[in-house]
């Protein structure tokens, strides 16, 4: 790491590796590139919120958004489509419409 963070680096350098590393649900190892290397990025922001959200809300850590939201809904290998309309308690929404279901309930 200390390598890494004395190299010259332009802003979004380090995004493909943190996509990974939150596709691998490695989101300790994500946190760790992003605080040591000081890594402030929109994309860095994103993958660590996204993922530390979905956990909360599902009483989870350490999953992936869509693994955290499947435990959630007490369901497995869903995509995020599915799982949304599972936990909006609907069927054949879009991802954002049946979201936006689970945040605002009537």
């Amino acid at each position: 790491m200390r390598t890494l963070r004395s190299l010259p680096r332009q802003p979004g350098a380090y995004d493909s590796v943190l996509d990974d590393l939150a596709r691998r649900a490695q989101f300790p190892a994500a946190l760790e590139v992003v605080e040591n290397l000081g890594i402030r990025t929109q994309k860095a922001g994103a993958i660590l919120g996204e993922a530390l959200a979905a956990n909360l809300y599902a009483g989870t850590s350490g999953l992936t958004v869509v693994g955290a939201l499947n435990a959630k809904a007490g369901t497995k290998g869903l995509g995020l489509q599915g799982v949304a309309n599972v936990l909006a308690g609907t069927t054949g929404l879009g991802v954002c419409l049946a979201l936006s279901k689970i945040a605002t309930p009537p």
